[in-house]
């Protein structure tokens, strides 16, 4: 079967159209689903991750303070559930400084986890919440689980979910 060539072209043309419309529609429901929360990370013993030196992190927190919140982009919004991606990112002062910082974020790198000052492009700053009791473990993309520091300032890396820091989520309002 044989097809008028405008419209075959005029064919063309309303697919094109409706591809970018729904591409679109894609890139605008995307946006709306990511979701940043403010929130405290504390162990079952009552200690919290806090940032240290030179893009570290460790337990050393005892309260929620600025140096223990953190913002969780959760990448399908809603509430912190089971199985959700979520990037982890540190703004300094950002309860009292908020706008005028840059953030860092955590990123899986030479068999630790700490934090770097550029958003990451790649799996490297991706994180997958697995429920663990009353509490969360951190997936990293390579298949390994946030564990104790391992004193080379950053949080450790364990092959075995048992092994990993299980972390109660604590949120503390809207991220800025």
């Amino acid at each position: 079967m044989k097809f008028p060539r405008r419209t075959l072209q005029s064919t063309v043309c309303i697919a094109a159209i409706a591809a970018l419309r729904l591409s679109t529609a894609s890139v605008i429901l995307a946006q709306e689903t990511t979701q940043e929360k403010r929130v405290a990370l504390k162990t079952a013993d009552g200690k919290y991750v806090s940032t240290a030196a030179s893009g570290g992190l460790d337990l050393s927190g005892k309260s929620v303070t600025d140096k223990t919140t953190f913002a969780v982009v959760d990448s399908n919004g809603g509430g912190l559930d089971d199985g959700d991606e979520v990037k982890i990112k540190y703004t300094p002062g950002q309860v009292s400084d908020a706008g005028k910082n840059k953030p860092s974020f955590w990123v899986e790198d030479a068999g630790k986890i700490n934090r770097v000052n550029q958003e990451p492009t790649g799996a490297s700053g991706k994180f997958v919440l697995k429920k663990q009791g009353e509490g969360f473990v951190l997936k990293t993309t390579s298949g390994k689980f946030a564990a104790a520091p391992t004193g080379e300032g950053g949080l450790g890396l364990a092959d075995k979910m048992e092994s990993a820091l299980v972390l109660k989520i604590e949120e503390q309002g809207s991220a800025k």
